[in-house]
């Protein structure tokens, strides 16, 4: 299950990272690299902000390296990252999202290959409880909003929906509960092809603006923050 109930109203849905596309296995060769080249600059950059840190409690279990054959430094580095955004990322992952879509340029055929699919799935009676608000493709994030009658309706698109086909992909979401018992919910979600690249930034902005103190750390957000990851 890639979206999992979350029992705090309000937080966010946070999708991982999976190396396959319409059940078909990818070649991992060329993403390797690429996230390789990434991390290396990464690092580099990690290292001129913060020369003396040293990277302490490396748990295992912040990182899944079944998928990716990293260096120890890269994966020290993805852990002690991880480990540092965690009490920010539930907030500041949709601001960052959103920043990143607006500075990309529009791209009108992945928006409407989405239209179209969400057109056609959203005609099966399953899902006659949510509708389709507004969807904006960019470069390599596509934002779209929905909105769903009840929970129920949420939730069974949530589970059954948000999962298959060019939704299956990178994503970070966020349900707003509504006084009137109806959900509004925002997806952010990468192309189709298993890369991870707009997440990783992402991350590493969260990152970059923890290591220079521009966070006030949010207390309750740490444990809310670990209830909707998966």
């Amino acid at each position: 299950m890639l979206l999992r109930e979350n029992s705090n109203r309000g937080q966010h849905i946070v999708r991982r990272q999976r190396y396959h596309s319409n059940g078909q296995t990818l070649d991992k060769t060329n993403f390797r690299a690429d996230r390789r080249r990434f991390l290396a600059e990464s690092l580099r950059q990690a290292a001129i902000r913060s020369r003396n840190r040293t990277l302490e409690d490396r748990d295992e279990e912040l990182l899944s390296t079944n998928d990716l054959d990293l260096l120890p430094e890269e994966a020290a580095y993805l852990m002690a990252r991880k480990r540092a955004i965690e009490p920010y990322l539930l907030k500041q992952s949709p601001i960052l999202l959103q920043e990143m879509i607006d500075e990309q340029q529009q791209n009108p055929g992945w928006r409407m290959r989405i239209e179209n699919y969400m057109g056609k799935l959203l005609t099966e009676e399953k899902f006659a409880g949510t509708a389709l608000v507004e969807v904006d493709c960019r470069t390599s994030l596509c934002k779209m909003e929905l909105q769903h009658k009840t929970v129920s309706d949420f939730e069974l698109f949530r589970d059954q929906a948000a999962t298959e086909g060019p939704l299956d992909t990178d994503q970070h979401g966020k349900p707003e509960f509504l006084e009137d018992g109806s959900v509004m919910s925002t997806m952010y979600f990468a192309r189709e092809g298993g890369d991870p690249e707009p997440f990783e930034e992402m991350h590493e902005r969260l990152y970059s603006m923890v290591l220079d103190h521009k966070l006030v750390p949010d207390s309750s957000s740490a444990e809310k923050n670990v209830a909707s990851q998966f």
